[in-house]
């Protein structure tokens, strides 16, 4: 989600005010802290990134070091 993010050059409160989720989830999620994300939260973000949102599931499963 962050490459998706970066890639769109969006800060973590845009993504969030354009997801229409809350600035703290984003970053809960990009830095793991949040292990079970609602699929709705997922399918947000992924329209506001204009992505498939199994990519941003894949992604985070690739990128998460545990």
């Amino acid at each position: 989600m962050r490459a998706a993010r970066e890639g769109a050059f969006w800060s973590r409160g845009e993504l969030a005010e354009k997801a229409s989720v809350n600035r703290n989830t984003v970053g809960r999620i990009e830095n793991g802290g949040i292990i079970r994300v609602q699929p709705r939260t997922v399918r947000k973000i992924a329209a506001a990134l204009s992505v498939d949102p199994a990519s941003l599931v894949s992604e985070g499963e690739k990128s998460d070091p545990r």
